[in-house]
C-alpha cells in the first residue's frame, strides 16, 4: 500500500484546532514528506524512516526556534568529532555551511539554502543512528533491535514483503520507539517537551 501523503492525511483525520501549535503543524505540513524521502535516500530505507522523521522534524524546529528566516537552519550540531565527519559525508544539496556560537561560545553548524531545514533533519537522523551504533550508549539488545529493524525496513521498502520481516518489524516497534525517544533525549535539552509536541501532532 502506498504511503499516504502526510499533509492530506493529517488534515482529513484531525481538524486543525485539535492539533499542536500552529507553528508545529505548518512546519510538519511543509517539510515532513520531503524529510522522509531524504532520510530514505541517505540514512534509513523504508517505513522506519517515518518513525525517526517525526522526532527529527520537531527536534529541528526546537533547535531553530520559531523565528529563523526561511532557508536558514542551526540544528544544534557543534563542530568537531564526530559531527564533522557526519556532515562531510552527507550530500548537503547545495546548502552552504558556516558557523555561529551558541550561548556558551561553542561554534555550531549553520546551514543556508533552499533545503536547509530538510538537511538539518537528515543530519539529526544520522546523529541518532550514530548514538545507537557507534557510541556505546545502548545495550547490546537495543543495538541488535535497531540494526535488525533497519534491515527489515530496507527489505520491506524493496517489496521483499515476507511475513517473517513484516511481523518482526512490527513486533519491534515499541522497543524501537524507546530507542528513538532516548536518542532525542541524548541529542539535547527539552526532550520531554519535544515528545509531547510529537504526541499532539500524531495523536499518539
Amino acid at each position: 500500500m502506498k504511503r499516504i501523503l502526510f499533509c492530506a492525511w493529517m488534515l482529513f483525520i484531525f481538524p486543525m484546532s485539535s492539533l499542536a501549535g500552529d507553528k508545529d503543524v505548518s512546519h510538519v505540513q511543509e517539510y515532513f514528506d520531503t524529510l522522509v524521502v531524504k532520510i530514505q535516500q541517505h540514512v534509513i530505507k523504508g517505513p522506519m524512516a517515518e518513525e525517526v522523521a517525526k522526532y527529527a522534524i520537531i527536534r529541528q524546529l526546537h533547535e531553530d526556534g520559531d523565528n529563523k528566516p526561511k532557508g536558514y537552519s542551526v540544528p544544534g550540531l557543534s563542530f568537531g568529532h564526530p559531527i564533522k565527519g557526519i556532515v562531510n559525508c552527507t550530500d548537503l544539496e547545495g546548502c552552504v555551511t558556516s558557523s555561529a556560537n551558541d550561548s556558551d561560545g561553542v561554534p555550531m553548524y549553520v546551514f543556508k539554502g533552499e533545503n536547509a531545514v530538510v538537511i538539518s533533519g537528515v543530519l539529526i537522523t544520522k546523529v541518532f543512528d550514530h548514538f545507537v551504533m557507534n557510541m556505546n550508549l545502548f545495550k547490546e539488545k537495543d543495538i541488535e533491535i535497531w540494526d535488525r529493524s533497519k534491515k527489515d525496513s530496507y527489505l520491506l521498502a524493496n517489496r521483499i514483503d515476507l511475513d517473517e520481516y513484516r511481523v518482526r518489524f512490527n513486533e519491534n516497534k515499541s522497543e524501537r520507539d524507546k530507542i528513538i525517544r532516548r536518542c532525542n533525549q541524548l541529542y539535547g535539552p527539552a526532550g520531554n517537551s519535544i515528545e509531547q509536541r510529537i504526541k499532539k501532532i500524531w495523536q499518539q
